[in-house]
């Protein structure tokens, strides 16, 4: 049983209803008819209701069938409409065909091929009306694609804007025996920055695209969390890890959502804050990591910080969702990020890998103000909220 809606016919004069072999054919495809008596109220009606198939009488009153076929065929909005031709019997073809119409056909037609014919065109319309839905889908996406390019430029202008300022600053001290240090430290801060979010963008992108050679091997944990820390100049981290912790990963992509964790952490805290890391080896295998913060957690009040958290959450969430994984947060003052990974990729994980669009819950997670900066940020140049991180549990007890 199809699920597609009956056919709907419009007959463009009222005498084609009375051809016995027309209505057998009609019956047969089960269409739903429409009719017009005169070629004025074709126009509207082919207009207003876009029917499957339009079938015109070459003598109609008012405007003539071949006049109305043309301006169907003319009309980029009835333009996709499959248009028949009707006629007694004697008529030439080639004028109808010129006009714009598919076909002339005259009494006596037999019945399984006008059948055929009705439903050919019925698929011919259905299919344009598909490929240009297509077409509008891919121009929205390519519009979207454009509007987060021009987000991100944004962003990563105003990091580019904040280093010329402090090499301004750093300019005009030096003469007044200002702290050189001090700015040339605050420079580098911010190109290091616009790094960041360049290089996790992009490797978000790869990821949800599919565009990434999925490596996976036996690793080494341990290995795997000295090298994340490897010239880390963030707040210090207190590791606690498991001995002999092993998995099978892709090294590359893991290193950079551990990196990420971090980057997200040690820029939420304030100055004199620790990152405290934890991982072990739950009952099935595998790795269970807890990324906990502890002192004062920074409010974020400029549209660069919540982009970042948004980012370097979503890599996170995709890193693991790409290896069967999956990433959790609670805590609201000291936030706990938990990050759990299979001994090795599921069967089940999808690829390329996804992470739920649905907004954080209300109240407590630091990942939902994160959210919300960003959407406001968005909201205020005009432009669609950068995709949400995964809905975070609610505080734990204890």
């Amino acid at each position: 049983m199809s699920l597609l809606p009956p056919p709907r016919v419009l007959l463009v004069d009222h005498r084609l209803s009375g051809w016995a072999w027309l209505r057998v054919a009609l019956h047969d495809l089960g269409a739903t008819v429409t009719e017009a008596g005169h070629g004025d109220q074709a126009l509207d009606l082919a207009a207003s209701e876009l029917p499957d198939v339009v079938i015109v009488g070459v003598a109609i009153s008012g405007l003539d069938g071949f006049e109305v076929v043309r301006r169907l065929s003319g009309e980029p909005h009835t333009a996709h409409l499959p248009v028949l031709m009707a006629a007694a019997g004697g008529a030439e073809p080639l004028p109808s065909l010129e006009a714009g119409a598919l076909r002339l056909i005259q009494p006596p037609a037999p019945r399984r091929e006008t059948a055929a014919l009705l439903a050919n065109a019925v698929r011919l319309k259905r299919a344009a009306e598909a490929a240009r839905e297509r077409l509008l889908q891919a121009q929205q996406w390519t519009a979207d694609r454009d509007r987060l390019v021009r987000l991100t430029l944004a962003d990563l202008q105003s990091l580019h804007a904040a280093a010329q300022r402090a090499a301004t600053a750093l300019v005009g001290e030096i003469p007044a025996g200002g702290d050189v240090g001090r700015y040339a430290r605050a420079i580098a801060a911010e190109v290091q920055g616009a790094d960041q979010v360049t290089s996790t963008l992009l490797l978000i992108r790869r990821l949800e695209e599919g565009d990434w050679t999925f490596q996976p091997r036996e690793l080494e944990f341990g290995e795997l969390v000295a090298a994340a820390l490897a010239g880390w100049r963030g707040p210090a981290v207190d590791a606690s890890l498991a001995p002999h912790l092993r998995l099978v990963a892709d090294r590359e992509l893991l290193l950079a959502a551990l990196r990420a964790l971090l980057r997200y952490g040690g820029d939420r805290l304030e100055a004199d804050g620790r990152l405290g890391l934890t991982a072990a080896a739950p009952p099935g295998g595998g790795v269970h990591l807890e990324l906990r913060a502890t002192g004062a957690w920074r409010a974020e009040t400029l549209d660069l910080d919540a982009m970042q958290s948004v980012l370097q959450l979503t890599l996170a969430s995709l890193v693991a969702a790409a290896h069967g994984g999956q990433l959790h947060g609670s805590g609201a003052a000291a936030p706990t990020l938990t990050w759990s990974l299979p001994p090795e990729p599921s069967p089940s994980a999808t690829w390329p890998p996804q992470v739920s669009r649905a907004a954080p819950a209300a109240g407590g997670s630091a990942a939902t103000a994160t959210t919300a900066a960003a959407a406001t940020a968005a909201a205020r140049r005009g432009l669609p909220a950068p995709a949400s991180p995964p809905r975070l549990p609610p505080p734990r007890s204890g």
